[in-house]
């Protein structure tokens, strides 16, 4: 491997990189050296030049790989990476080039992102909704607030974002794979941000109860109703999803039994499934210091802003759902 200085950083040759802003550029570069030290910067020097090269806004990704470089807290696994898996460079340059929001993600996870984009799995192939659960129900199982949960349900986001948006950068999927994958990501919250809801309105009124077909008690069941994009499974990376909440019919929930035995907090199925579209709205789409899941957008539910944001099914088509659970 060559020595740093055999390589000399002239404008002209950084402007072969597609580098418009030559002094911020040096500026950039002698951050690195000074992160990476002289024979690390020796050895990701090579690789970092034509990977801008190619890069769809090379100054950006020169100053997007200075902040990453300068947020690792482990510089010696990054140059060891860098030396023997050059793809894992050229796949953050990538990035670095293309998307601002997986860059400044990239760089508040920076040792983390390693691991992951040093896996020959982690871009292999397409995901799918059972491994995606999967993997979304291990990261939240410890949650115990709604402020851990809408972080860890983030976080999953951006990290499935980043797989998402490496493999169509990279080209490693194509425009049905990737519209598909998104699409899965979005169900796969939804569902997560209802199951989370659900329970903890359960625990303070009790199950939403209906009368069934034989006069009994039964549960209600309520439904999320994806249009748009989402419900073509056309998502793409800038959409909001267009939702609809249903609920099967009017009624009552059971209510609470405290330690007292006594039944308390019983509202009726219209207040229970408002709550819950308002809970499961603010889990996808609320804005917090994460970020947020995905923008929701109700308007296109019936009477749109003036609608309540769930509607008894029975009342207005006549039919019943007995599920308890949702369905997206």
């Amino acid at each position: 491997m060559p020595a740093d200085n055999q390589i000399t950083c002239t404008p002209e040759r950084l402007s072969q990189c597609g580098i418009r802003d030559a002094v911020q550029a040096v500026k950039n570069l002698e951050l690195l050296r000074a992160k990476l030290g002289a024979e690390g910067y020796a050895v990701i020097l090579p690789g970092l030049l034509a990977s801008l090269a190619l890069a769809a806004d090379s100054d950006m990704a020169l100053n997007n790989c200075e902040r990453y470089v300068s947020a690792l807290g482990d510089v010696p696994s990054f140059r060891s990476i860098c030396r023997t898996r050059p793809d894992v460079l050229d796949s953050l340059v990538t990035i670095f080039g293309a998307s601002r929001f997986l860059s400044t993600f990239l760089v508040t996870i920076a040792d983390e992102s390693l691991s992951f984009l040093s896996d020959p799995g982690f871009l292999a192939k397409q995901s799918d909704r059972q491994r995606l659960s999967e993997r979304l129900a291990s990261l939240t199982r410890g949650g115990t607030d709604d402020k851990s949960f809408y972080r860890m349900l983030r976080l999953f986001r951006k990290q499935e974002m980043l797989r998402i948006g490496l493999r169509d950068l990279l080209g490693k999927a194509d425009f049905r794979e990737t519209v598909e994958d998104l699409s899965d990501l979005a169900e796969v919250c939804l569902q997560k941000a209802y199951e989370w809801a659900d329970a903890g309105l359960r625990s303070r009124y009790g199950k939403p109860l209906i009368e069934g077909p034989d006069g009994t008690r039964i549960p209600a069941g309520f439904a999320v109703i994806a249009m748009g994009k989402l419900g073509g499974r056309e998502l793409n990376f800038s959409s909001d999803v267009d939702l609809m909440y249903v609920y099967s019919a009017d009624g009552e929930t059971e209510g609470a039994s405290p330690t007292s035995g006594q039944t308390v907090n019983k509202i009726t199925n219209h207040q229970y499934f408002i709550k819950l579209s308002e809970k499961l709205s603010a889990a996808i789409g609320e804005k917090t210091e994460d970020g947020f899941v995905f923008r929701v957008d109700l308007r296109l539910r019936p009477e749109g802003r003036r609608g309540p944001l769930a509607q008894p099914a029975r009342q207005r088509a006549g039919c019943s759902t007995s599920s308890s659970q949702s369905h997206i």
